[in-house]
């Protein structure tokens, strides 16, 4: 319920400075959401261009392309 709450009142397409803090989620939400929005989520592929050695970048979940935070942020498997 509240992803789809907040999947409605966030544009995941858009510019992560356009991010409007909502007073009604916590703090921990709303911090969550804006490293969504700028791809600051620790995702292998994130991992990895911040320098951490990962054996793999695919995801764990489709085994068929890159974990990335918009494929995580989907909730979908793939594949």
């Amino acid at each position: 319920m509240v992803r789809s709450d907040l999947a409605n009142q966030l544009d995941l397409n858009g510019a992560a400075n356009a991010f409007k803090w909502n007073r009604i989620a916590t703090p921990k939400v709303n911090l969550f959401a804006w490293r969504a929005l700028d791809k600051k989520i620790p995702v292998a592929t994130e991992l990895v261009s911040r320098g951490v050695n990962l054996q793999t970048t695919m995801c764990r979940m489709c085994n068929v392309s890159d974990e990335t935070s918009d494929q995580a942020l989907q909730g979908k498997q793939r594949g």
